[in-house]
């Protein structure tokens, strides 16, 4: 019994050895990528959305209050320097506007009357300065009246005369604002003035961006009717947040992908805004962001087009930075392995002398 033990129990160690063998013979290990490492420079990214618009955009207003006409240009259409963009007609006639312009024309020419009677006072004093003055002159020379007498009224001759010349001014001032006045009722009674257009023109040459007042109706002086500029320059806004933005400068080099074409293009930064605004994320927090302003190098879109960004240099879009700090050299002859083993890990390894 005792020998058919021993005999059971080497025949276990037997099996148990055979199968460690075959398990170190079969086993092939963890398969690993390997690598060399080398020297370059660690780069951090900024990705953010943004959108084009043209540089120098403008806005056409209206130059006096009146009746728009119906504008015929659309957005996208081309436009040059001094074409007629939009039309004004005076603004109609109500009874209440009659009213009021009739009563500062009223105004205006009471005004104007009073102007004239200063003037004519101011007239008479004159004349009466400079009689007494010839007469303190004419005793003066016989010594009958001072010397302090006589320059006495020879300064209230120069005051008189003075005063006749700012009631003159004021004539004129009231005679202009009686024509004003005048001018605002738009001679009701004769009809004059009533078929007048106000040409808008163009400024520049450049393309419609948007139309701002697109139907007929009364606007005030300085209403904006059209928003235009230069789709041939274009620059990209990147609204950033301000965390992210303290790392970027002007100067970066950005690069836009999907932007509906295909490749990436190339662009730079060129200004920074320095006042940020609140703007709420799809989740509902509250973000501090900053405009970056960049322009494209070959700019193929259109303004209003969305874009992604991605830079490169400590540049905008997951913005690749690169300065001294983030350097992490790796001195020649070293060497990484990758390996894939519940997540990726790795070592490194060195082959050849120690540094």
């Amino acid at each position: 019994m005792k020998k058919r033990t021993v005999v059971i129990a080497l025949v276990a160690v037997a099996v148990v050895g055979a199968a460690l063998l075959a398990s170190l013979l079969l086993d092939q290990g963890v398969a690993v990528t390997t690598a060399t490492l080398t020297r370059q420079p660690m780069q951090e990214t900024v990705a953010e959305e943004g959108q084009t618009r043209a540089r120098n955009a403008y806005v056409i207003s209206a130059p006096v209050a009146g009746q728009l006409q119906p504008i015929t240009v659309r957005e996208g259409d081309a436009v040059s320097a001094g074409m007629i963009v939009a039309r004004l007609m005076p603004p109609p006639d109500t009874p209440r506007a009659v009213q009021i312009a009739q009563a500062q024309i009223a105004a205006a020419q009471a005004r104007r009357d009073q102007a004239a009677a200063e003037v004519q006072k101011a007239e008479a004093q004159a004349k009466q300065a400079e009689r007494e003055a010839d007469r303190s002159q004419s005793l003066g020379d016989r010594n009958v009246v001072s010397p302090e007498t006589i320059e006495q009224d020879k300064l209230a001759l120069a005051a008189a005369e003075q005063q006749v010349h700012v009631a003159e001014a004021t004539l004129e001032a009231a005679d202009a604002d009686l024509r004003g006045a005048r001018a605002n009722l738009g001679n009701e009674q004769s009809g004059n003035g009533k078929d007048e257009v106000v040409p808008i023109r163009a400024t520049a040459i450049g393309t419609v961006l948007e139309v701002l007042e697109k139907d007929e109706r009364v606007v005030a002086a300085g209403a904006p009717l059209l928003r235009m500029g230069d789709t041939g320059n274009l620059e990209v806004v990147i609204a950033v947040l301000s965390e992210d933005a303290v790392k970027v400068r002007v100067g970066n080099k950005l690069l836009v992908s999907e932007w509906g074409g295909g490749g990436t293009l190339l662009g730079q930064v060129t200004r920074i805004e320095q006042t940020a605004f609140t703007e709420t994320s799809t989740l509902g927090v509250q973000e501090q962001r900053v405009n970056v302003i960049g322009t494209l190098i070959d700019p193929p879109g259109e303004p209003g087009r969305r874009l992604s960004c991605r830079g490169t240099d400590r540049d905008l879009g997951r913005s690749r930075r690169s300065d001294n700090s983030h350097k992490r050299p790796f001195p020649a002859g070293w060497g990484l392995a990758l390996f894939c083993s519940g997540g990726w890990q790795g070592t490194i390894e060195h082959s050849g002398n120690r540094p």
